[in-house]
């Protein structure tokens, strides 16, 4: 059952989910309802602390009597085939557990049935996803932050009264990020001639805090949102040069980042059709209606991806035109982000080969802290 369910295709799931998927299927089995054998359940334990890391493939699930096909490639080590990771290297799994000392597991009754009934395929990258749409999140308030500075935007739509009005909880929460944020700044106490702001800055709160039914659309609405607070910022506005670039003419500082984020965008648009809405009939016509949970989960991991990008560009432009408003200084909060992001990604005078900029912004996105 294990070697004909094994019918994975398409690019490898990466490791940081494979644990994942480990860690839930030993979570799963240990409960003791599915009829396992104590070895099968230690050796899976072994994988994941010795961070051997069986490879599975992103298609091949329908998320009908669970994630069969990527379960399958999980499970080919346990009986010493297919192929692993180990040491950061990918191997046979024969040659591993050789190395290692360890025995095949000899499945009994049921258990290939027990090992591949079961959603930790989409289940992993769902955690996966969730918790980095929680950072990126925190991220995007801070990066948003610092945008609605270096675009001398406005307090006002950010006030306690202003939100209580439509008592949002997401939104309300959001606000007050922005309020703490942003206390102590010189840059948002000052003199504004606009007497608005455009909604990708005025109204963070009501997007940023918003909460829907498909975690994809939510986490792209971050994303889109990201990408006009980039276009404002480089369109030559509120005192900003155009295009961000210290020396204008033949430099063209950062207009196309803003379109590599336009792009970003657009792909996410075409993500966000909620995959459950599709259904096609398998098992001969015993499963005549699934779930396609898997598909759901895969390109939610790459919606959460895509908007991590968009936030890694947004804080380069975001960074860029802050430092068009010095002397005048923002929040000793925001300072201090900026300070630690100039130590990866400096201020731009000449054009660059913008792709190692982004990169190291998105870097640093990916490894700073976040409260």
């Amino acid at each position: 059952m294990i070697k004909s369910h094994a019918c994975g295709t398409g690019k490898e799931v990466s490791l940081e989910i494979v644990k994942i998927m480990l860690l839930l299927k030993i979570q799963s089995l240990s409960q003791g309802h599915s009829g396992v054998q104590l070895d099968t359940v230690l050796r899976l334990i072994d994988f994941y602390n010795y961070d051997v890391i069986p490879v599975i493939y992103e298609q091949g699930s329908l998320g009908a009597s669970g994630d069969l096909s990527p379960l399958a490639h999980l499970s080919l080590p346990l009986i010493g085939l297919g192929k692993v990771y180990y040491e950061g290297k990918k191997r046979k799994t024969s040659t591993v557990l050789k190395k290692l000392e360890w025995d095949v597991i000899n499945l009994q009754s049921k258990e290939g049935l027990a090992l591949l009934n079961g959603t930790q395929f989409m289940g992993a990258f769902g955690v996966y996803s969730l918790l980095k749409s929680l950072r990126l999140s925190r991220l995007a308030d801070m990066i948003g932050a610092i945008s609605l500075e270096a675009f001398d935007g406005r307090i006002d739509p950010f006030g306690k009264e202003v939100h209580s009005v439509r008592p949002h909880k997401g939104q309300i929460e959001t606000a007050k990020a922005f309020r703490l944020l942003l206390r102590g700044s010189k840059l948002i106490k000052g003199y504004k001639e606009h007497l608005q702001d455009p909604y990708s800055f005025r109204c963070i709160p009501q997007v940023h805090g918003a909460c829907m039914d498909y975690l994809s659309i939510a986490i792209a609405e971050i994303g889109s949102i990201s990408e006009r607070r980039i276009y404002k910022l480089i369109s030559g506005q509120r005192g900003l040069p155009t295009y961000l670039i210290a020396k204008p003419g033949l430099n063209s500082g950062f207009m196309v980042t803003q379109y590599t984020a336009a792009s970003i965008v657009s792909q996410n648009k075409q993500l966000c059709t909620p995959a459950s809405i599709d259904t096609i009939d398998s098992s001969n016509g015993q499963e005549d209606h699934v779930s396609m949970g898997a598909n759901a989960a895969t390109k939610l991991y790459r919606v959460v991806e895509n908007v991590e990008q968009i936030l890694a560009i947004e804080l380069f432009n975001s960074a860029q035109a802050l430092d068009f408003r010095k002397p005048v200084t923002s929040s000793d909060v925001i300072e201090k982000f900026v300070a630690e992001y100039r130590k990866m990604v400096s201020f731009l005078k000449d054009d660059k080969v913008m792709h190692n900029e982004i990169e190291a912004s998105l870097f640093f996105i990916s490894n700073v802290e976040v409260s």
